[in-house]
């Protein structure tokens, strides 16, 4: 169960650096169930020829989602590994100017988690307790971006969204770093219109995790996802699912694995300043981890392995394992 629940940490600390699925049937999202296509398989022959338009439709994504003014939504994570499955809530508001607010809470057997990561522009704060286990983290976003701009050696637009900074631009750049998308097609759900991406792990990133597999070396661990689909509104290419697909060994189909909805969303409303305020809880130290970041900067091809994962963008890590209700 510790890597279940580092998964779903995972998921939701991106896109905070985020999280996931089976939303309430808003009209403003999918609303097909995460097991529906659950065997489809990906045409090959649609990969040649939609595979540098679905790149180009995530980049532009992301760019619209950082021109929000705000971005507010409910979140609903799914996740289905082997015959585990259980459901994570939240909440996420994104701002101008960094500005950021997501708070999730999970519950694995009898452990309960939270996860609050709140941005005022300035310093970005994680508390994440894990059963009785409390962390609080901060790092200075302001000074992560000044040490970007004097780095030449990396894609600026990349950094901005991608390193530790969080929201749901840094989920899609870390998904457009780290892999190769080669399909795109429309879907019409209850009569909504979808654009619909689909990925697979860059051959560096493949090998990696498969290489970290130590009980069966050479294949891609069983809590790390195959491939990923993204479900992107036609009118605004706002990501309102993502579904992250896993191959079974002995099957020749992918399966829904982790999913994330947004639901409820509202774009370019006002928000309350307060929203974006952090209070650390009494009897927890703060740990600044801004220079891990830093670092980062100056060694990136020794960080990119790191990197590789949909969570691992942060070094928070959980040290308690909830139990299952197996």
């Amino acid at each position: 169960m510790k890597n279940l629940l580092s998964l779903t940490f995972v998921v939701s600390v991106v896109v905070a650096g985020t999280w996931t699925v089976q939303a309430s049937q808003s009209d403003d999202q999918p609303k097909q169930k995460p097991d529906a296509k659950a065997d489809e398989q990906v045409d090959s022959s649609e990969i040649s020829e939609s595979a540098a338009r679905a790149q180009a439709t995530l980049k532009t994504a992301r760019g619209k989602l950082i021109d929000h003014k705000s971005v507010r939504a409910q979140i609903i994570e799914t996740v289905m590994i082997g015959n585990r499955r259980f459901r994570a809530t939240g909440k996420y508001l994104q701002g101008t100017d960094l500005r950021l607010r997501l708070e999730y809470q999970i519950q694995v057997g009898s452990t309960k988690g939270y996860l609050l990561q709140v941005c005022d522009g300035e310093i970005l704060w994680t508390h994440q307790t894990v059963g009785k286990l409390a962390t609080v983290t901060r790092r200075n976003v302001r000074e992560i971006l000044n040490a970007a701009a004097s780095s030449g050696d990396i894609p600026q637009n990349l950094l901005v969204a991608e390193l530790g900074l969080g929201g749901l631009p840094a989920l899609l750049a870390s998904l457009e770093r780290t892999m190769d998308f080669d399909t795109e097609k429309e879907e019409t759900i209850d009569g909504n219109v979808f654009i619909v991406i689909e990925g697979t792990w860059k051959s560096k990133f493949s090998k990696h995790w498969a290489d970290t597999n130590r009980q069966n070396p050479g294949i891609i661990p069983e809590y790390v996802p195959d491939r990923v689909r993204i479900f992107l509104d036609q009118k605004n290419l706002f990501p309102h699912r993502i579904l992250y697909l896993k191959k079974p060994a002995s099957k020749k189909v992918f399966r829904p694995m982790v999913a994330l909805d947004f639901t409820k969303v509202v774009l370019n409303a006002a928000t309350n300043p307060e929203e974006f305020s952090f209070a650390s809880p009494k009897g927890v130290q703060e740990q600044d981890i801004t220079q891990y970041y830093l670092q980062r900067l100056t060694a990136p091809k020794a960080s990119e392995a790191k990197e590789a994962s949909p969570s691992a963008q942060t070094p928070d890590k959980s040290t308690e394992t909830p139990k299952s209700d197996k």
